[in-house]
């Protein structure tokens, strides 16, 4: 008996429209979706030594652009620089110019054969606002291996920026083949 006195008041108190209970509370919360603006960053072609560099440079600068863009945090930029902001001083500070683009990062990056056959790629990315540089390396490769080093360069961008620990681009496949199995390797284009 005691029980059922007890359920009636508390369906009393839940449909009573007084402003302490529920009934008079007009909150509402409906989550359904996370917003992310992804980041816009600029990332000019690598400058390079020699023209045969400056290829390299133009490849290296679009791998990371597309894997940057896969992540979805990033929104990069096609940013042509003014000639006079893209120089060897560009490695040392960044160019006042990308302000002008609405970009709140910047990569800028030269890539530069060496004596003994190897490429080095220099990279530093730029907290625009803050005209500071957040991260600095440089990679020795051998010229086949570009594209594995943009590979580092996205995944070292992403983790400096995100604090997270990034998944590298380059995947492998185990598939069967007559009776044995075969491993092929794949990056993102």
């Amino acid at each position: 008996m005691a029980s059922r006195l007890l359920l009636r008041a508390r369906l009393f108190w839940c449909s009573s429209p007084c402003p302490g209970g529920p009934s008079g509370a007009a909150l509402r919360v409906d989550v359904n979706q996370g917003n992310i603006q992804p980041l816009p960053i600029a990332i000019p072609d690598f400058l390079g030594t020699q023209p045969g560099d400056a290829t390299v440079g133009q490849q290296i600068a679009g791998v990371v652009r597309a894997d940057l863009d896969r992540s979805g945090i990033f929104r990069p930029l096609e940013s042509t620089l003014p000639s006079s902001s893209r120089s060897r001083t560009s490695m040392c500070r960044p160019p006042s110019a990308i302000a002008v683009i609405n970009a709140q990062a910047l990569v800028t990056g030269m890539v530069a054969a060496q004596p003994d056959g190897r490429l080095r790629v220099d990279f530093r990315l730029w907290d625009v606002f803050g005209e500071s540089q957040m991260l600095g390396l440089q990679y020795f490769t051998a010229p086949a291996n570009w594209r594995r080093i943009a590979h580092m360069i996205s995944d070292a961008i992403y983790q400096r920026i995100t604090a997270k620990k990034a998944i590298s681009t380059r995947e492998s496949f185990s598939f069967p083949r007559a009776g044995r199995s075969s491993t092929a390797r794949s990056d993102s284009p």
